[in-house]
């Protein structure tokens, strides 16, 4: 196996889980979760400085502003939580 398809298999795990919690991926958060997951996964770092570092990096690599990112992320959980059947919401 190698690295691309390792990573391939992380994407979709962490994808399959972001649907299974109700977030759906037509929300622009549904992929900055997805794409923050992955940075996490590759530096542990970024959970000290999530809006110092992280939201940063996921705004350059969108072409956004972090402010946005943070917004957006922040409305596809809500969405997502309001949305889950309550023995998914249990789980977390």
């Amino acid at each position: 196996m190698n690295i691309d398809s390792m990573n391939k298999m992380k994407a979709d795990k962490i994808m399959n889980a972001l649907l299974e919690l109700g977030i759906s991926a037509n929300h622009r958060g549904f992929m900055y979760i997805a794409y923050a997951e992955q940075l996490i996964l590759e530096n542990q770092a970024y959970m000290v400085g999530i809006t110092k570092a992280l939201y940063i990096d996921i705004a350059k690599a969108f072409t956004t502003s972090p402010c946005s990112v943070e917004h957006c992320i922040r409305t596809a959980i809500k969405s997502g939580w309001e949305l889950a059947p309550a023995e998914i919401r249990a789980k977390f």
